[in-house]
């Protein structure tokens, strides 16, 4: 009988632990920045693939970015590190590395939170380290500018 019951509470916690993993994402999460911008080359924002084109983004949590494309959400990307200087960056914008005809977003700037930064692709970290940076930002506009 004690068996069961262990069962039974184990499953059940299962099952609800796997639907908040499933409903939870976003749902408490706290938008620190939202905007969106118009990438005029194609681009890697950490594992997403970005062509040419219009995105919106939105900073949750001090921790990821949620990326979209239309109504489409494209995916997440974690942020690797983040710097408080408030007012440091005159402008918002995206900062992306060229390299071998690829481009890599690297860096977010706001100027009301700082700069969030981003890991460079695992395949590019040497490509990277070996070749001189090219580096060029896109103007972003945040939500209520």
């Amino acid at each position: 009988m004690g068996k069961s019951i262990f069962q039974m509470i184990s499953r059940l916690t299962l099952v609800a632990f796997l639907g908040l993993a499933i409903v939870g994402p976003g749902a408490g999460a706290q938008t620190e920045s939202a905007g969106k911008f118009n990438l005029p080359f194609a681009a890697r924002w950490g594992g997403i693939s970005l062509g040419a084109g219009d995105y919106t983004f939105r900073v949750e949590d001090f921790s990821i970015v949620r990326v979209w494309q239309g109504q489409k959400e494209l995916g997440m990307v974690l942020l690797q590190s983040y710097d408080r200087v408030n007012g440091r960056n005159e402008n918002a914008s995206l900062i992306c590395i060229r390299h071998d005809g690829t481009c890599s977003v690297r860096a977010l700037t706001t100027p009301e939170l700082g700069t969030f930064y981003f890991a460079v692709p695992k395949d590019a970290r040497m490509l990277v380290a070996q070749q001189p940076e090219l580096l060029q930002s896109v103007a972003i506009q945040v939500a209520g500018k």
